[in-house]
């Protein structure tokens, strides 16, 4: 496989600390961390485990309702930060006449699965994952 040259036009993040782009590295910089600890009063034993939240992330506002309502947390986030970056290039976020067949993106999501599973029981009505052939073909 030949080389291939990339260019990063675009920098784009969803951030725990709440601010933009610039506010991120300054944060980061100054080494302030983002991580906080989740403490609960379950019985018998109390937890503190440590967690990462965006308190400032609104997918609706952000997505806008259809297409939020469509992604698990971690696609919202990503798909946010991709829009971000889109912006940060200088691109439209609207389609134009350009051709974009050289344009990419990548991205995955791991964690969808059980959110996936819990909309569709919800949508089709079924306990059971297998029944899910049985949904209708505009969901599969």
């Amino acid at each position: 496989m030949g080389r291939r040259r990339v260019a990063v036009t675009g920098l784009g993040l969803v951030s725990p600390y709440g601010g933009d782009l610039a506010d991120f590295f300054v944060r980061l910089l100054e080494g302030e961390s983002a991580i906080r600890f989740l403490r609960t009063d379950d019985v018998p034993v109390p937890l503190a485990i440590p967690f990462v939240k965006c308190p400032n992330f609104d997918a609706d506002a952000l997505l806008g309702r259809v297409l939020a309502g469509m992604m698990d947390r971690f696609a919202q986030l990503v798909t946010s930060a991709a829009f971000d970056a889109w912006q940060d290039a200088g691109f439209p976020r609207v389609s134009s006449d350009e051709s974009r067949e050289d344009w990419g993106g990548s991205w995955g999501s791991a964690m969808g699965v059980p959110w996936l599973l819990r909309r569709l029981t919800e949508i089709c009505g079924r306990e059971d994952a297998s029944e899910f052939r049985r949904c209708p073909s505009s969901l599969q």
